[in-house]
């Protein structure tokens, strides 16, 4: 993700500089890369997706032992999420 702040209020023109925010999540950060293959071999898997902070279904040639790469969503939900017991609501939140 990248942030912009601002350096100068008075300046006629707004400057700005560029940094870098790191995730905190160590590999369900990660965006795994698909490995070339022919569509009758592509098969469907999960990652975690911090855009929409939940598990999706991505479609290609992937492996389980790629980093944030699940065969299943509940296997998702158990490796990048730990269940909160004090919420009344039982949110999932990420894993950090």
């Amino acid at each position: 993700m990248i942030a912009y702040a601002r350096l100068h209020k008075s300046a006629k023109q707004p400057l700005y500089r560029s940094f870098y925010i790191t995730c905190p999540f160590p590999e369900c950060s990660v965006n795994p890369s698909p490995d070339v293959c022919k569509e009758s071999q592509m098969a469907d898997y999960y990652t975690y997706s911090s855009k929409s902070d939940s598990c999706v279904r991505i479609r290609g040639c992937y492996s389980i032992y790629d980093r944030n790469v699940f065969l299943s969503r509940d296997d998702c939900r158990r490796g990048c999420f730990i269940y909160n017991g004090v919420t009344p609501s039982g949110e999932m939140d990420p894993r950090e």
